[in-house]
């Protein structure tokens, strides 16, 4: 008897066929892409090229103006919306999760306006229309640097980096490596 096989003919620990994989090797699979419905319309982000920056300006109206364009939507415009959902975890400090970035940018590709119309070429085409005036601020790219003397602070309201458990980085770091950590060594 077969690993994990039982006396009723199971399927665990046995191959199964698979019989979706000719059409998708055969190029006659259907992706979420290859949807095309009446009246659809295509969505693209304009994204931050800056780990933080602050946004000073950002001027929509070359997209606008631009061929098949149904609209442009920068923070302002979707104000009313709110806040996207995020997990409040206890010890930790609630920090805004924006659809579209406003004022600053705290990550490489945080978006920042999104562009709708008619075809994903102009969608393409007005998002690159798009001109954001980004004024380029301190930043870190490692745990170390961050707990440095004088480091960027992404989020003011959070001056500290510690994980949801109080675990703070300095005590993080001070630990030796684990093998193979089956969870989050900062959390554990």
């Amino acid at each position: 008897m077969k690993f994990g096989e039982s006396q009723g003919g199971g399927l665990i620990g046995q191959s199964v066929r698979r019989v979706e994989d000719a059409r998708f090797v055969t190029g006659r699979g259907c992706y979420t892409d290859d949807i095309q419905l009446e009246g659809m319309a295509f969505g693209v982000s304009v994204r931050s090229p800056y780990p933080h920056a602050e946004i000073r300006a950002i001027d929509t109206t070359a997209a606008r103006a631009a061929e098949g364009v149904l609209a442009v939507y920068t923070a302002e415009d979707i104000a009313d919306y709110g806040m996207l959902p995020a997990i409040q975890l206890p010890g930790s400090v609630a920090t805004p999760r924006p659809v579209l970035a406003s004022g600053r940018v705290r990550y490489v590709g945080e978006p920042v306006a999104f562009v709708v119309a008619q075809t994903r070429a102009q969608a393409i085409a007005a998002a690159e229309l798009v001109d954001v005036d980004y004024a380029p601020l301190a930043a870190v790219g490692s745990m170390e640097a961050a707990l440095a003397d004088g480091a960027a602070q992404i989020w003011p309201e959070a001056p500290a980096i510690s994980c949801s458990t109080g675990i703070s980085a300095t005590k993080l770091l001070s630990r030796p490596p684990s093998p193979m950590p089956t969870t989050s060594p900062a959390c554990a």
